[in-house]
């Protein structure tokens, strides 16, 4: 008896782990069910200046710069969004970077370096964006991040490593545009957390609905997951036959049409 009890044990125990394997299959184009795109709206242009760490010259490229942007622009396409981004310029500057700085003094080293009425005519158009790409063993990706902004201190400004994926850059000017991460798991707990760390006049941009998904085995550009796809989420957008979104949970590409509003009002 005791010996079929451990049989049976194993048994289950093995057709369990069969079939809570987790799915690695790679992204495939053909199984995203995209709907049909109508924009009624012109179409809104973002300019884009890269200043690339002056020590990176033989290892990034414009060419990287340029297939971050062309991505972008995918993800928005995808998601029937009426905004596109440019590349309008790409330097190398040396951002007399320690390697020590936290987030906030990386941007107030940097800009001193590039110039800050350089700068300030950037930040003065909201359809300007600067991205900096640092050395990825700079300290603020000693915990793995690759990408970073923070809207409160830049809503013009994005951090980039020197090894981010193609996917980052939108990622990234997707916070700018309020849209966030995956919410948690079993509770939700993300709204609260979202709240705490922003200022109190700023809180009513934290939306519920603003949050990443999971479709199959992929999230959406503001997931962590190992496979992305080139959509923010949305309920009207299908992966492997899995809704990729929800309109009370998880709908990024609501929040980035009222991020596009805001800025043709």
């Amino acid at each position: 008896m005791k010996r079929l009890l451990l049989v049976v044990s194993i048994v289950s125990t093995l057709i369990f782990i069969y079939f809570n394997q987790p799915d690695h299959t790679p992204y495939e184009q053909a199984e995203l069910d995209l709907p049909t795109c109508v924009l009624t709206e012109p179409m809104i242009v973002t300019r884009v200046s890269y200043f690339v760490d002056s020590s990176l010259r033989n290892i990034y490229e414009k060419g990287l710069a340029q297939k971050q942007i062309e991505l972008s622009n995918t993800i928005l396409t995808n998601s029937c969004l009426p905004l596109r981004r440019l590349l309008v310029s790409f330097e190398y500057v040396d951002l007399k970077l320690s390697g020590e700085e936290y987030f906030d003094e990386l941007h107030t080293q940097g800009s001193m370096s590039i110039g800050s009425d350089k700068l300030k005519l950037l930040r003065e158009n909201p359809l300007d964006f600067y991205v900096f790409v640092a050395r990825n063993n700079h300290l603020v990706f000693d915990d793995g991040t690759i990408g970073a902004t923070d809207w409160e201190l830049s809503d013009s400004y994005i951090l980039l490593a020197d090894d981010s994926e193609p996917d980052t850059l939108e990622h990234e000017f997707g916070h700018l545009m309020w849209a966030n991460h995956s919410e948690t798991l079993l509770f939700s707990l993300r709204q609260g957390e979202l709240e705490r760390s922003t200022r109190p006049e700023n809180r009513h941009l934290i939306k519920p609905y603003a949050r990443a998904y999971k479709c199959s085995n992929a999230g959406t550009v503001m997931s962590y997951e190992e496979v992305r796809l080139p959509i923010y989420s949305s309920p009207e957008i299908k992966y492997r036959a899995e809704i990729c979104g929800n309109k009370l949970h998880a709908d990024n590409r609501r929040r980035v049409q009222e991020y596009i509003n805001k800025l043709r009002g």
